[in-house]
């Protein structure tokens, strides 16, 4: 059986690329393709903000003139305290259950990396850690949650055969909320000695960044950290602004300065799931009334955290159940909280105290790439 593995050149194969996941993996238990659209805000050159701080390549296996898989390298210019310098990374990872096909993509993208003087290769990522991270080891059969990505359990085995170690496991954890007891929430929230404020839409853009401000100084320490840029920070405006809802994105303020930030966003699948990736105009009149009259029947909780300073402050406690209490006021039945690192066992158990539990697992993967 012949393999070819061809570099992405030009707006079609472009296209064809974006839509190769949705093409390997219908039909199977679990997965529902996100909108196209939403897929080419993260990876198109003339979209993505990733492209004004990095360089990428994307690649497509054929195998007997048929797509087979696909995958990208990239080199992000933008480094974290901890960021190895010879360090790149993978992402867009899909295929089909053909270990040689999944090798031939990994092996293109280290040789690209080494070309530039790369000699580790983490990820996926798309196309950074502060985009869709990780690979779904456990939790194929969850319902699909908004910017995070679903692998077949076959795709983790293969990358490990290949010589890839796990780095770093990330956690989503989920809660019922309608089991949780408003007055708990309201006893947590006076417990400490913080005030909160709603993000204010109407100035949206200095507000975040003040928002990457405060995740700039409190994350930096975590593993793998790389500081949001002023222009992730516009991209992430022009991407879901007109999902966020007000009260969903709020500040911890000490004497009225932000300290803290937590931003939760809906669940563009609870209203996309039927529609397919790409709607066509009936599909995306429906969507549009759908934006207008039906709520969300989830959440997911994707930044909370605060300045560094604050860390021991019980400033987690105070965000999470100002965003809890939120979204139960709002009517949503599930809140789910991604990514949440292996190490961070305070805020794990944290989550554990407010009755989330454990629901999918992802994996970084890491190898060093011999010269």
């Amino acid at each position: 059986m012949h393999l070819t593995v061809k570099q992405v050149d030009g707006r079609a194969q472009l296209r064809e690329f974006i839509r190769l996941p949705r093409r390997l993996y219908q039909g199977m238990a679990g997965y529902t393709p996100p909108l196209d659209i939403e897929r080419r805000e993260l990876i198109d050159p003339k979209k993505s903000p990733f492209f004004s701080h990095g360089r990428a390549a994307y690649w497509i296996a054929y195998r007997d003139g048929h797509a087979a898989g696909r995958i990208s390298a990239q080199i992000d210019d933008v480094e974290g305290p901890s960021t190895p310098s010879d360090l790149g990374q993978f992402g867009c990872l899909d295929a089909i259950d053909d270990r040689e096909v999944i090798e031939a993509l990994l092996r293109t993208a280290e040789n690209w990396l080494r070309e530039r003087g790369r000699l580790t290769i983490r990820g996926p990522f798309i196309l950074s850690i502060n985009g869709e991270s990780g690979m779904l080891i456990e939790g194929q059969s969850c319902a699909p949650m908004i910017l995070m990505p679903w692998h077949p359990a076959y795709l983790h085995r293969h990358v490990a055969s290949a010589g890839y170690q796990v780095a770093m496991r990330l956690f989503s954890f989920e809660l019922d909320v309608t089991k949780i007891a408003g007055g708990e929430l309201k006893r947590s929230s006076a417990r400490q000695n913080f005030t909160a404020r709603d993000m204010r839409l109407r100035d949206f853009q200095t507000e975040m960044e003040i928002a990457r401000a405060i995740y700039n100084d409190g994350w930096q320490k975590n593993w793998g950290f790389v500081p949001g840029t002023r222009e992730d920070t516009e991209g992430l405006a022009r991407s879901f602004k007109s999902l966020l809802i007000e009260e969903m994105a709020l500040f911890a303020c000490d004497k009225n300065e932000p300290v803290g930030f937590a931003l939760t966003l809906p669940n563009l699948f609870d209203l996309t799931a039927d529609l397919g990736a790409s709607p066509g105009p009936f599909g995306w009149l429906k969507l549009a009334w759908r934006l207008q009259r039906q709520r969300y029947r989830s959440f997911r909780l994707v930044f909370i955290g605060g300045r560094e300073a604050r860390h021991h402050s019980g400033l987690g406690e105070f965000l999470l159940a100002e965003t809890v209490r939120r979204v139960k006021r709002y009517g949503a039945e599930k809140l789910t909280c991604s990514w949440v690192l292996e190490s961070n066992a305070a805020f794990i158990q944290l989550l554990r105290r407010f009755h989330f539990s454990e629901s999918a697992t992802y994996g970084v993967f890491e190898k060093e790439i011999l010269p």
